[in-house]
């Protein structure tokens, strides 16, 4: 009897910290995604313009993988803060980046001359050689905006939970 019930307190204790350990991850990536989104307001960031002849519009969403078979993904729009570099050949050229901040809503839109355009996370721009993306992942894309047009695009920025 009592192996029986010392077998059932270890595996009691295995669900407990198993739980634990998806309930501190899942906050880590919500309070950083809330950080992301109140630090937006720092040097070279772009406020949204509202006339322009060209550029890029679109918007930003949050999404949560879940890590339990089954669970799903979660999101909505959020404010999040990324860059827009120009692209030389095929290559971004990282310290010409702009950052630009969606509004509360993940809607944004930015005036750039024609051109090629690598579209990602804020951190890889500031340092692209240390750059590797831990707990958040932000989709990276490559757009050309043709003259007298504004290329839409949707970007996300994506959580993993345990």
């Amino acid at each position: 009897m009592r192996a029986a019930l010392q077998s059932c307190a270890e595996r009691l204790a295995r669900v407990v910290v198993m739980h634990w350990k998806l309930f501190v991850r899942v906050s880590i990536a919500l309070l950083l995604s809330m950080v992301a989104c109140a630090s937006g307001s720092g040097p070279g960031t772009q406020p949204t313009p509202v006339d322009a002849s060209s550029g890029i519009t679109g918007t930003t969403r949050f999404e949560v993988v879940s890590g339990v078979r089954g669970g799903g993904t979660t999101g909505r729009a959020a404010s999040i803060e990324f860059a827009i570099a120009p692209v030389d050949g095929k290559t971004p050229v990282y310290a010409k980046a702009i950052f630009v901040k969606s509004d509360a809503q993940g809607a944004f839109k930015v005036n750039r001359p024609p051109g090629t355009y690598w579209i990602g996370a804020k951190e890889k721009a500031l340092d692209p050689a240390r750059y590797s993306p831990r707990d958040l992942e932000f989709s990276e894309m490559v757009v050309v905006v043709p003259a007298g047009t504004f290329v839409t695009v949707a970007l996300v920025q994506t959580g993993y939970a345990p």
